[in-house]
């Protein structure tokens, strides 16, 4: 473990050395939301969903996150509005927070409808120096530690439904807000502006079963684009299928709908980069 030790320290501060990458769920198909608040109040009923990831099964210190969100349309008017929080952690950075929703919903009949929506609210990153194992203790990055004000945020998304197709974009953190954790100096950690894009086409085979194909495309300045592509096969209430995460993972996920008011999901990821050298996974 000492050996992978700075390995995995550096990996834990990827996400504010390069522009806090934001969480990254398996089931995106399940929580668009969580990227996109032009979702809010597309249906019409309310929905209260969560969502736990640990991430790098046996690595000390490795990520996990998690959110809990509720999205719900208006009867009287075409708008949706809906609140989530959510929390990171990875070592001794973490980063907890919560946004407000709002969604204007224009239907064109039963065929297709079109969806704009913004969310805002606030992040707090912090960073515990007193149970960090350093070389020098007294080096300036850990001496000015310090924990982060509140950091605004803003999300934007447009979502496109035609029958059973779908194609949605967002892009979160689009002020770009500065959270200074570590203060060296004139170095700024800046919340870098993220893109996505989901699409996914449901092909209803009979009564009872369907096959979806889907993508979902994740962008920002400092990083590669990268690409999930997956399809699932859907039997009644009941779905499984798998997608592959490009450079990165494999995913096997499934899910059960009960009685209409309850729906359980779950995937496991299996690492292909060099990091499935020190870890058994995520789920």
């Amino acid at each position: 473990m000492k050996k992978i030790l700075p390995l995995l320290l550096f990996i834990c501060w990827l996400p504010v050395l390069r522009g806090q990458q934001m969480t990254m769920f398996s089931n995106f198909a399940d929580n668009q939301f969580f990227y996109n608040p032009s979702l809010a109040g597309a249906e019409d009923y309310g929905e209260l969903r969560g969502m736990f990831r640990s991430q790098w099964q046996g690595v000390e210190d490795a990520p996990t996150s998690q959110y809990l969100g509720y999205q719900q349309g208006l009867d009287s008017i075409p708008f949706g509005l809906g609140l989530l929080g959510f929390s990171d952690q990875a070592g001794q950075l973490s980063n907890i927070g919560a946004m407000l929703s709002a969604a204007y919903h224009w239907h064109g009949g039963e065929h297709w409808s079109l969806s704009f929506g913004v969310s805002a609210g606030l992040s707090r990153w912090t960073y515990d120096p007193f149970n960090s194992r350093v070389t020098d203790p007294s080096d300036r990055a850990f001496e000015n530690a310090n924990t982060a004000s509140a950091t605004p945020l803003v999300n934007i998304g447009l979502n496109l439904r035609w029958q059973n197709f779908y194609l949605n974009f967002s892009s979160p953190q689009i002020l770009e807000s500065e959270a200074t954790v570590i203060n060296v100096g004139n170095v700024n950690n800046k919340l870098k502006r993220h893109y996505f894009a989901t699409t996914g086409y449901r092909i209803q085979l009979s009564s009872k079963y369907a096959l979806e194909p889907m993508a979902h495309l994740r962008y920002f300045e400092t990083a590669p684009e990268q690409l999930d592509l997956g399809i699932r096969f859907h039997l009644s209430n009941f779905w499984t299928g798998g997608f592959y995460r490009g450079e990165e993972a494999i995913s096997i996920q499934a899910g059960l709908e009960l009685a209409d008011v309850l729906a359980i999901y779950y995937a496991y990821d299996a690492t292909t980069s060099a990091l499935s050298a020190v870890n058994n996974g995520s789920h």
